[in-house]
């Protein structure tokens, strides 16, 4: 199946390439064409790539993805705002923005929000001048990535990128309220692909929250989405990434992200289906003193599959890094977690944490574990733990002991279990819209197993 998948991607590339956004301007049709060859070089995911041994593969190239249709957006059903009081919302159906169910707002003097589509159509060589920045994005990032052949998905979604938002944030300039970008995917009878570019730029000392957000779709839709991210000197960005509408399509979702000196990125990843999903975090710690967190919370039931890899790479000195995960899987649902923090030789100072724990509901679920630590110097303090087991007997007795049900002890215990995870979000609107959502998700668990 795996050259008729590779086939299929030729195919879409040659249908679609003449009507994505750029095309006809010489330095985008260059990049996306390149990309394309590295991607056909490097081949798709398979079990023989040591990052992808845990993978969704067969999900992934069991059947051949042709791109969406352009104009799903004026048909679709799309939900109303997720976040409660002030935000910036963009709304993206099909792959493809949609205006009229974005709610853009009056972003703040020095805040440029916008879509790639509208960027490159603007004045594509003030985008080319704009992404060659050193302090925002790179034309070389949009298409070279390191250890390609993992990431030649990333090579794939440079070459097929239909749209994406734009977030670019001037020094020391805050965006008050946070912004919501939604993709919503609708049914389909026959396979389809849909690829994101989301690419967010904070210059020195600016502020912001991002909360990206995937719903709807089916078993017949492949969503491959990447954020590339640069954070200035000083910046601050919270950045979550969620699942909050089909249970049953094949998402993989990766965010690149360069912080620079003192700069800090707090990510949150939430993962939740019983389809199968591909999540990715790679944070740079380019300078002296920076900050990344990276957080997850992974739900899966039936036949589910969640892969979540994370790569921090310590490359200057008295760097800072966390990393809390949490996961439960039920009936037949498989997880894996792969979490690796390398502390190059100029890395000295760093303080690094990662902390994985699995909880499995049923016989038939599985779990694995792979923290790993890469030290290429000395005076760090680095640490790594894993645990998988079922939930606590001596608790759960406990509160039944006290007149709780079963069903509503295992909740609470399963709740309390994610909970230290979630309570991690600064902002309080982000916070309890997940917390909503990963009630609802422990629920449909629950009822898994009852």
């Amino acid at each position: 199946m795996t050259d008729a998948w590779l086939a299929g991607q030729r195919t879409a590339f040659a249908a679609c390439r003449d009507t994505l956004p750029g095309s006809g301007t010489p330095w985008v049709d260059a990049l996306r064409a390149e990309a394309f060859r590295q991607f056909e070089e490097d081949g798709p995911p398979t079990a023989r790539i040591e990052e992808w041994r845990s993978g969704p593969t067969a999900a992934l190239t069991g059947q051949v993805f042709a791109p969406a249709a352009p104009d799903g957006a004026r048909a679709a059903a799309v939900p109303a705002p997720y976040l409660e009081g002030p935000r910036h919302r963009l709304v993206f159906v099909d792959g493809r923005f949609s205006r009229g169910h974005s709610d853009a707002g009056e972003p703040p003097k020095g805040v440029r929000l916008t879509t790639l589509g509208a960027l490159l159509a603007e004045n594509p060589q003030a985008t080319r001048d704009l992404i060659g920045d050193p302090d925002a994005f790179s034309e070389e990032r949009l298409s070279r990535v390191t250890d390609r052949r993992p990431q030649a998905l990333v090579a794939l979604n440079t070459a097929l990128a239909s749209d994406g938002a734009v977030l670019l944030i001037e020094d020391d300039v805050a965006l008050a309220h946070p912004l919501e970008v939604v993709h919503v995917t609708r049914k389909t009878e026959e396979p389809r692909a849909h690829h994101l570019r989301t690419l967010i730029a904070l210059g020195a000392g600016a502020r912001a929250h991002v909360v990206e957000i995937h719903a709807g779709g089916s078993a017949g839709v492949w969503t491959n989405h990447v954020t590339d991210i640069a954070v200035g000197a000083g910046a601050r960005l919270e950045h979550v990434r969620a699942d909050a509408g089909s249970a049953t399509a094949v998402h993989v979702n990766v965010a690149h992200a360069r912080l620079r000196a003192s700069a800090a990125y707090a990510g949150f990843v939430l993962a939740a289906t019983n389809g199968a999903v591909r999540a990715e975090t790679r944070l740079a710690l380019e300078e002296p003193g920076a900050d990344g967190e990276v957080n997850g919370v992974c739900l899966a039931k039936g036949t589910g599959h969640i892969d979540a890899l994370t790569r921090l790479d310590h490359h200057a000195r008295e760097g800072t890094s966390r990393q809390l995960w949490r996961g439960i899987f039920a009936d037949t649902a498989r997880g894996a977690f792969q979490g690796r923090i390398r502390v190059l030789p100029d890395a000295s100072g760093t303080n690094a944490a990662l902390d994985n724990r699995n909880l499995l509901l049923n016989a038939g679920a599985r779990a694995e574990s792979k923290p790993e630590l890469e030290i290429l110097t000395d005076d760090v303090a680095c640490s790594h733990a894993s645990a998988t087991g079922e939930l606590d007997t001596d608790a759960l007795f406990y509160l039944r002991s006290r007149g709780l049900s079963e069903q509503l002890a295992r909740a609470l215990l399963m709740e309390a279990f994610t909970g230290a995870v979630a309570d991690r979000i600064a902002h309080e609107g982000v916070r309890e819209f997940i917390r909503r959502l990963v009630d609802e998700r422990l629920h449909a668990l629950g009822s898994a197993t009852s």
